[in-house]
Formats: C-alpha cells, structure tokens, sequence
C-alpha cells in the first residue's frame, strides 16, 4: 500500500492489477481492461508532479495521471463512432454521426430509439441535432432534409425537396426562431413557416455556421469565407483583407464585448470587432491552422477544437498579441494523453461543439463524442527541471560541470566551428508539451523560441565569451524563468587578439600615412616635372626665336641692303652681278638655317637615325660647297633611340662648329666624319687633314675660338696625325633604354695630340 499527494491510497495486488481509494471514498481498479500491459506489478512511485508510475514485470514502465477528458461512445446499432454533431437539452444527450446514426442519452444512461425512427433517418447521412422550440429535438441531414424528434417519433415538418435535401447547420435563436442552412442557402422556420432567406437579400450562399453576437444580431459564417451580419431586416457582408486565400467559416461564437470568434478551415482563428479581422495562425503558437469548434468556458478561455487536438487558450493572450503586445499566446493542446480518443475534431457541420448548462464542454470527434469540465482541469503549475545534457564541438562532446557546482567556463581551442547543444526539459506529465527558448549571450540578445526542439547549432563563433541560456516551460505554459546555463570561452589564434590587431592597425596606419606621403611627393614631382617641361618648352620656343631673330633676321636684313645697293648700282654690270651672287648665297644661308631650325624642332627627328642621316647631309652639302672632299663612316642602321630635340640642336651646333673651322681655318682637302655607338655612348668623330692650331695659346685668347698654327709647324705624318681635332658627343647614363634616361648631357671638346698629355 502507497499513500499519494492528494490523500489516496494505492495498494498493489500482484497478478490481480492495482486498485486505488480516493480520499472522498470513491475507489477504482487498473488491470488489462484499464490499458495495463499485464497484472504483474512490481513496483509504485510518485513523481513531484503528482505522476504515478508502475513498474511491471515484463511489461515495462507505465505512468498513470487523471485523465482531463471523458469520451462517449457513439456507435449504437453499427452508426459509426465518427461523431458529426452534439448537443444537450437538459438532461438528454444526443449525438449525430457521419454515417446516419442518431444516439440518445437521459440523465447518463443510452436510450433506445424505436425501429421508426432508425428508418425515418435512413437514407440520409452526417446527421446534425440541435434543441428546438416546444422541447423539440432537430435532425439535419444530408440527403434526407430536416425532421423533428418529438414524443419518441421523428416528424417531417415540410417537403425535403424544399431545401433540396441537405441541412447542414441547425441553430436555434433567442427569439426561438430555428435557422437551418447548407450549400443551398439559409432557412427560417418561424411560426411553422418556412421562408427561404434569399427573398430578404441574403444572397447566395454556403452556410456552414450560425451565431448571435451580443446585440442579438444573426451571424452567419460561409463557405466563401465572408461573415454576414443581419441588422434591421437587411444583411451586411464582412470579408478579410489581409491577401489571404478565402478560407471556409467553420465556426462562430458571439462574445459578451461585441467582437466575434471565427474558427476557418486553414485559415487560422480570426477575430471580428469594430469592421476588422484579426488573424491568429501556428505562427501564434496555435495548434493548427484549422478550427472546427469555438467555446467559450465562462472563465475568459476559449477552447478550440482543431485537427491537432482540443486546445485551451486565454481570451487576454489574443487580445495582447492582437494589439502587438506580445508575438505569441501561452497556448494549452489536449492530446491523446489527456484522455482523447483522436485528436482530429469533427469539421462542416453545427453544432459540432456544445457548452452544456452543467459546464461541461463538449467536442465532437472522428472517434465519439469528449467531454471537460474546465473548473475541474488539473493545473501543472511546478515548472519543469532545465538540464543542459551535452555540448559538442566539431563532433566531439566536451566533459561539462557538474549541475549546481561552481566552475570556470569552458576553454575551447581556437579554430573550433561546429557548436551542438542538447537540453532537456524534466516534465513527465506530458514531456511531447514542453516547449524551450534560448539564448546565446555573446551573440543574441533576445530569446530565441525554440518549440519543442531539445537542440540547437552554432557556426562559425568569433573569439570571445559565451554563456548559452535555455529556459522551459511545462504543459500548461509554466516557465522556469532560471533554467540552466553554461558558459564556455573561445579561445582566439594570435592574429585575433587585440595586441595583434591594435599593432596590425598602427602597421596599417603607418603604411597608410607613407602611401599618403608618397602619392604627395609623386604629385609635387609630377607638377615639378611639369614645370621643367614646361620650363622647357619656354627654353626651346626662346631659342627658335632667338635663331630665328639671329640667323634668318640677319640674313634677310643682309638681303635687303644689297637689294638696295644692287638698284643703286644698276648700271654697273660688274657691280649688279656681284651684288646678285651675294643676295644667292645669304638666300642661300637663310634656307639653311631654316632647314637646321625645322630639324631641331620637328619632333619626329628625335631617333639617332635621324641624327646620323642629317649629319651626314649636312656634311656632305657643306663641304662640297668648299671644294673639301668628305668621307662618312656612319653605321648602316643606327638603333632607333631617342634623343631630345634640345640634345639633337647642341650637338648640331657643335658638329657645324668643327665644320666651320675646317672650312675656315685648317686649309683641309679632305674631313673624314665617324659615328661610333656603344651601349652607353654615342662618339662623333670629326677629323681632317688640315693645318691644325697652336696648343700653347694663352686660354684667354681660346676663350671664345680655336686659333690655328702659324706657319712652318711641323709636317710630319705623325705629327699631322695627332693634330687632328675631334669632337666628342656623350650621352651620360646607363644604356640606351626605353624609356631613356631622364638626364642627357652634352660634353663637346677639340682635343690636339700634343696636348693629350699636358695638364688639363
């Protein structure tokens, strides 16, 4: 014998069951009838839910706790237990089944109904019964019209054919008119008259439930999924308006506030008031999103029949997310482990849910008929016990504190990625019910709603503290608010500390300030450099002018005095044709000059092949003009480098200086001109046989010109061989290149043998 919680005592009788005494002297016996596997109980135990568990031999583990629902059997002479429709009128209870079947009960104890009746249903199927005027019972069916139960008979108050055969809504008002509706419209009977609603402007229309709402205006939900509202003898069409799909109006119930609950098929409960729908969906923690049956039980919940289950919910819970107070509803379903014989509710037909006048809140199944009594539903109100069972990290379980001990958080080695919880929540009265949320500080802030799910994953933490957090609640919404926690640190690689990342920064910093630095003075060089090309230009564009002023001005000065003198002069013949030769050959100076000046500025002559070739024009034209043979030693293809045009111009003028003082001075026959190129170095050579010049005249008399020999020097062929003056063109630098070396310098020099060796 065993004592239990609430004052009863359990006493185990091996191999004859378990029999139990409750404290007000009822007593009951478990055994294999009850659901027992077996009669061999071995052991009894109360857990701190007030659960009772029995251990049996061979026949595993049982738990036992009251059950919340009681059942009714439906199937009385082969009808079928698929329930369609109940309701009670006083003491008598009756039941409609899917299969024809009407089943009677008086004050607990099932009626017989006689043959007639049996045969007056036959033929019709999905019986509805509700109560009527005058103690009247009234059965819809499908195929068979609507007929009366009165005095032990069923009668027929009009043709069937007048509502074409099916009533599928049955709904008594205030007034004790009886409405009757189907897919062919709605009917009043009022005064033993039936009046078809369509000939008030009701329109077409499915009708699947009827309600009054608390004006006592008729509320009539359809197929269509609209809720029409009878006012002042005319009918006002409510439809949602939040681009759902139309779903069926299943069930209406009227609350004392104004507003109307309507259960819809997969459209979720909705809520009317003031012109407006309300939706609630699973996404509110409901069940299902289909509901057939809305109660009301007197004590602000409602009780919704669903294809998941029965389930209990606070009217202030939707009214609080229905104003955006809180996401969710604390939600209560009912299960087969309440007592229910399915969890599927019966749907497309009314009444399929009554609120008797005892309390008592019936449900109409696909396998009889259940039954609560709300006041009398045990509340679990001890939270359930939060336990945090296994953490693994990439796989690998990790060895975690003991519970209720104090203790460092966990050090995970870096480059770890894969993060697994597993908790549990301790609630055996319905452990399917527990619901979780969690949380991981560190990286969420706000809870996470986890459901029934007993794991969850991490990827891919940053380096840093965590601490993860799991609350639960029970069966009936009870939360434990402190739940279970475990905190645990990720360790970071060497380059994810802040010592790393502040030097990684001020590295970063520096090479950005040298970026910065260095684009600065990359601009200031470019503009620098722009300036000396722009230096440069005004340099070039002085020098042509400065030629041009020099050489052409003066020259065609020298043209116009002899112009003059040569008019003057006229009637001297030797005289005008002297005159005339001078004017030929200073023309022809100045078209030289003209030719030099082009050259050096024409861009396109900056090649050394184009160096070489005018030179060697030049040459050629000169000195044939003064009878001095010349004797070129030019490669036959000059590398085509460049070479600036102010480089081309000196190196010009040097070149044409040498020619001149052959011309002039040295009393040459023949000037052999040599182009050596090397890999750094062009060498313009210019060599004559001529009288060469003095090496020992005072600087200050070769300040501005090269003095030749006086006469009588020696005339030996070595001697004549190393007098010979050179001229010299350098290109510093390394060699020849693209691009070629920024900085060209021009060494020109007329060097005599004997004084080669003398000091510079």
């Amino acid at each position: 014998m065993f004592g239990d919680t609430p004052g009863g005592v359990w006493i185990i009788h091996h191999g004859d069951g378990v029999f139990h005494a409750a404290r007000d002297g009822r007593s009951v016996r478990l055994s294999t009838t009850n659901g027992l596997p077996n009669m061999l109980v071995e052991c009894w135990l109360e857990d701190r839910e007030q659960n009772v568990w029995l251990g049996l031999l061979r026949g595993g583990l049982v738990r036992l706790r009251p059950g919340v629902f009681d059942v009714l059997d439906a199937d009385v002479g082969g009808a079928g237990n698929y329930v369609t429709s109940v309701c009670t009128d006083g003491a008598d209870m009756w039941l409609g089944t899917a299969l024809g079947g009407l089943a009677h009960w008086h004050a607990g104890v099932a009626v017989v109904l006689p043959g007639a009746v049996q045969e007056a249903l036959a033929g019709g199927e999905g019986i509805v019964v509700a109560p009527g005027p005058a103690g009247q019972v009234w059965v819809g069916t499908i195929g068979n019209g609507a007929l009366v139960f009165a005095n032990g008979r069923l009668s027929r108050p009009f043709p069937a054919e007048v509502v074409n055969g099916v009533v599928r809504v049955l709904y008594q008002d205030r007034r004790g008119v009886m409405w009757l509706g189907s897919e062919f419209g709605l009917f009043s009977w009022e005064d033993l008259k039936l009046r078809r609603c369509e000939e008030e402007g009701f329109g077409p229309g499915y009708v699947l439930a009827l309600a009054e709402d608390a004006a006592g205006r008729l509320l009539v939900g359809t197929g269509e999924g609209e809720l029409r509202r009878r006012s002042g003898g005319r009918w006002e069409v409510f439809r949602t308006s939040d681009n759902l799909p139309a779903s069926r109006f299943w069930a209406l119930l009227g609350d004392v506030d104004g507003s109307v609950w309507i259960g819809t098929l997969g459209g979720g409960l909705l809520r009317f008031a003031d012109g407006s729908f309300t939706r609630f969906t699973t996404r509110h923690r409901l069940p299902s999103d289909t509901l057939s049956q809305v109660l009301d039980d007197g004590r602000d919940q409602l009780w919704l029949g669903t294809r998941a289950g029965i389930a209990r919910v606070a009217k202030a819970d939707l009214l609080a997310v229905a104003k955006g107070e809180r996401p969710r509803v604390e939600c209560v379903t009912y299960g087969r482990d309440d007592g229910l014989p399915t969890i599927e509710c019966s749907g497309g037909a009314q009444p399929a849910a009554w609120h008797a006048a005892d309390g008592r809140l019936w449900f109409a199944t696909a396998n009889g008929a259940a039954s609560v009594r709300p006041d009398t539903v045990p509340m679990n109100r001890l939270p359930p016990t939060v336990v945090i069972e296994s953490l693994l990290v990439d796989g690998q379980a990790q060895k975690l504190p003991r519970a209720g001990t104090a203790a460092a958080p966990l050090r995970i080695p870096p480059g770890r990625h894969y993060f697994e919880f597993h908790f549990a929540g301790l609630s055996f009265t319905a452990p399917d019910k527990v619901r979780f949320r969690w949380r991981l500080e560190g990286l969420e802030t706000d809870w996470v709603e986890g459901g029934s799910a007993h794991s969850v994953s991490y990827s891919f933490l940053p380096p840093g503290t965590y601490c993860f957090r799991v609350l639960a609640c029970n069966n009936d919404g009870v939360w434990n608010e402190t739940g279970a926690a475990l905190a645990f640190s990720m360790a970071p690689f060497f380059w994810q500390t802040w010592s790393f990342q502040l030097g990684s920064g001020a590295v970063c910093l520096a090479l950005f300030a040298l970026t910065i630095v260095g684009v600065e003075r990359r601009k200031r060089r470019q503009r620098l450099a722009a300036l000396e090309r722009r230096l440069a230009l005004e340099r070039e564009r002085s020098r042509i002018a400065r030629d041009i002023h020099d050489d052409l001005g003066a020259s065609l000065t020298q043209i116009t005095l002899l112009s003059q003198v040569a008019g003057v002069k006229a009637h001297e013949p030797g005289r005008l044709e002297s005159r005339l030769g001078q004017i030929f050959a200073t023309a022809r100076d100045v078209t030289r000059a003209l030719d030099e000046i082009v050259w050096a500025v024409n861009p396109k002559h900056d090649t050394l092949e184009s160096l070489g070739t005018y030179f060697g024009k030049f040459a050629q034209d000169f000195l044939s003009l003064q009878g001095i043979r010349c004797r070129l030693d030019v490669p036959v293809n000059l590398a085509d480098r460049p070479v600036s045009s102010q480089t081309r111009h000196n190196l010009f003028l040097a070149f044409k200086e040498a020619l001149n003082n052959v011309a002039r001075h040295a009393s040459a026959s023949e000037v052999r001109i040599a182009l050596q190129l090397n890999a750094t170095t062009l060498v313009v050579e210019v060599q004559d046989d001529g009288k060469g010049f003095a090496p020992d005249t005072p600087p200050a008399a070769r300040r501005h010109e090269l003095r030749i020999c006086a006469p009588g020097s020696p005339k030996s062929a070595a001697a004549v061989t190393s007098r010979v003056p050179s001229a010299r063109a350098r290109l510093c630098g390394s060699p020849f290149r693209w691009p070629p070396p920024p900085l060209l310098e021009l060494v020109t020099c007329h060097i005599p043998a004997p004084c080669l060796n003398s000091p510079p």
